[in-house]
């Protein structure tokens, strides 16, 4: 019988910023959370799956970037005919991802 099991971890990085990853398997579908120490304004997270958009002043390491990579995940997670969210508070920004485990498309001998 499947047992969920909900796993969490958290590592620092160089400059004492944390960054922390949830993870709840389940039958059907795999469910995860990627979180850092960066709070996105409000009114940049409706654009932040653009292509070429860049949250003004939210470069703090200073590494530059296309503003191509959220784009390019949420693509590819829509591709997999999963869900990607964010949101960001008190600190933090929350990245919530939905994959199904059983595809629609696929003949019933295959599930």
């Amino acid at each position: 019988m499947f047992q969920e099991e909900r796993r969490e971890d958290c590592l620092e990085t160089k400059d004492e910023q944390k960054c922390c990853s949830s993870f709840l398997p389940s039958a059907t579908f795999l469910y995860f959370v990627l979180s850092n120490e960066a709070e996105v304004p409000a009114e940049s997270l409706p654009r932040l799956f653009e292509r070429f958009y860049r949250v003004p002043n939210g470069d703090r390491w200073h590494q530059g970037g296309t503003g191509l990579g959220l784009s390019l995940v949420q693509k590819f997670i829509e591709h997999m005919n999963g869900t990607i969210h964010v949101d960001s508070e008190a600190g933090w920004t929350h990245f919530t991802v939905q994959l199904p485990l059983i595809y629609k498309d696929l003949p019933d001998l295959l599930l």
